[in-house]
């Protein structure tokens, strides 16, 4: 008899996709959904396809409904439409039909599409349904404090708790921000004869970076960090799975849905899995993520399987400057990921203790709300002159991870219209790197060697960094040996 025709929702061709990305099989996965093995070989040939429309709808609901890729008429006008929708309900703003209707005309008539069309309600109409998008009732303000809606939440999230049988180890937060790592403060000391300070042009070189963690602290993923350029100059010749951070780069070295979805499949869902395998937790996790944009909006995330100068209050300017310009997106990223690994299990602890006071008691002696954000700061070496308004304008010069875009750059965007110089005319900071020369075997087992002397002579040395430098010298030495055996066979 004729296999009847199925035809399944996006949702679970998205979960098809991913399991046979994770190495399942072609015939054991036909077999369960009912489907002939070509028709999953046709999921797996169009993967790709798949996943990035898939990362372009707003909710879940929206994958569950549709079940064909068909793309509209002015699939250019559609998706800036579609991105000027997402930018405007981030920001709490409200949309209704007649809206998008008349902002799709307006978007029709700027891109100068050759098409007939009149915004009618039969294309609002598909319009949602494409993606995903329903009609709510406005609850209050949005963007004003709002502890009705927060009191909502901590309910919401302790039932989850309660009921999932979710800990600590298991809940998970992401956020992203902007990171100006290249900003030079605006104020300095001045001798009594000087008139003005001349200054410099404000860097405007920025990496986008994603941070997650779980409750517990016990668990701190590795930093995603976000450039323009796909293989900075400083990073040539770089394992970049070797870097202390996930490198991603984005045109604009912003967050996008595309790239969220790929560290949430590629890096987030993997690095949780190793986690709970290796500290035999449930095959589960819940990840928390904001209303950006460039988010999964669902308001979580269920897992299927489970500056950056140290020195310079010293010296005088022209030595700062030095070591500025020679700051390049390597000694960056390694900067940041410093950072973060410098954040404690507690601290992370504690952060939570306003959604989830259960698990972070803070005792009298620990409670930092009468503390300012300056007097931490003045704790800190060569920071004793800090005030309110330094920290407010340093905190300030980085935003929150995500582009907020005018309608020509929304249009610009979708047509993929760039340039490699930015709107002020500055280049990108890999045009100035140097790139990393590759170093030799012998080189590097020379290194280790003098590196293991030195600190054998070093009081204070521990018998780990001692066996460390020795393990790293050997490994240098053994594929020294590999290299040349295969010279002598070749």
């Amino acid at each position: 008899a004729k296999r009847k025709r199925t035809v399944l929702p996006l949702e679970k061709k998205v979960v098809i996709v991913n399991r046979l990305e994770n190495g399942e099989s072609v015939t054991k996965l036909a077999k369960e959904y009912g489907l002939g093995q070509s028709t999953v070989s046709d999921l797996k040939r169009n993967s790709g396809k798949i996943l990035k429309y898939a990362s372009k709808m707003e909710t879940g609901a929206g994958l569950l409904a549709r079940k064909i890729m068909r793309q509209p008429v002015e699939v250019k006008l559609d998706e800036a439409l579609y991105n000027w929708f997402l930018q405007k309900r981030a920001k709490g703003e409200p949309v209704s039909g007649p809206i998008l209707s008349e902002k799709a005309l307006q978007f029709h008539q700027a891109m100068g599409c050759r098409s007939e069309f009149k915004a009618s309600h039969g294309w609002l109409e598909s319009f949602k349904k494409r993606h995903g998008i329903r009609q709510l009732s406005i609850e209050g303000e949005k963007l004003s404090p709002n502890k009705g809606a927060a009191d909502s939440f901590i309910e919401k999230f302790k039932n989850i708790i309660q009921n999932e049988g979710y800990t600590p180890d298991l809940i998970y937060n992401c956020s992203e921000t902007s990171l100006y790592w290249k900003v030079l403060p605006s104020k300095t000391f001045a001798s009594q004869s000087e008139k003005s300070a001349p200054g410099y042009k404000s860097s405007k070189e920025r990496f986008t970076v994603l941070a997650c963690a779980n409750a517990s602290g016990a668990h701190k993923l590795k930093l995603a960090c976000i450039g323009k350029v796909q293989c900075p100059q400083a990073l040539k010749n770089v394992c970049f799975p070797n870097l202390p951070v996930v490198y991603l780069n984005q045109k604009n070295a912003w967050m996008d849905g595309h790239l969220f979805h790929e560290w949430f499949t590629k890096h987030f869902v993997p690095s949780v899995q190793r986690f709970n395998h290796e500290n035999n937790l449930p095959p589960k996790a819940l990840l928390l993520v904001d209303d950006a944009p460039s988010h999964l909006s669902d308001n979580s995330l269920l897992s299927d399987d489970g500056q950056l100068l140290e020195e310079g209050v010293g010296g005088n300017a022209q030595t700062l400057l030095v070591s500025w310009k020679s700051l390049n997106i390597k000694a960056a990223l390694y900067s940041i990921a410093d950072a973060w690994h410098s954040i404690t299990k507690h601290t992370i602890l504690k952060s939570w203790r306003k959604l989830w006071p259960e698990v972070c008691r803070v005792s009298a002696e620990e409670d930092f709300q009468n503390v300012t954000t300056a007097l931490i700061f003045r704790n800190l070496p060569g920071c004793d002159e800090i005030d309110e308004d330094d920290v407010t304008e340093w905190l300030n010069c980085d935003d929150e991870g995500f582009e907020s875009k005018s309608d020509e750059q929304i249009i610009a965007s979708v047509a993929g219209e760039s340039e490699v110089m930015g709107s002020d005319g500055e280049k990108d900071a890999d045009d100035n790197d140097v790139a990393t020369d590759p170093v030799s075997h012998t080189s590097a087992a020379q290194a280790f060697e003098a590196g293991l002397k030195w600190l054998e002579q070093q009081p204070g040395s521990e018998p780990t960094e001692l066996m460390l430098l020795r393990r790293l010298r050997d490994r240098a030495l053994s594929l020294r040996q590999s290299n040349l055996k295969q010279k002598k066979l070749s």
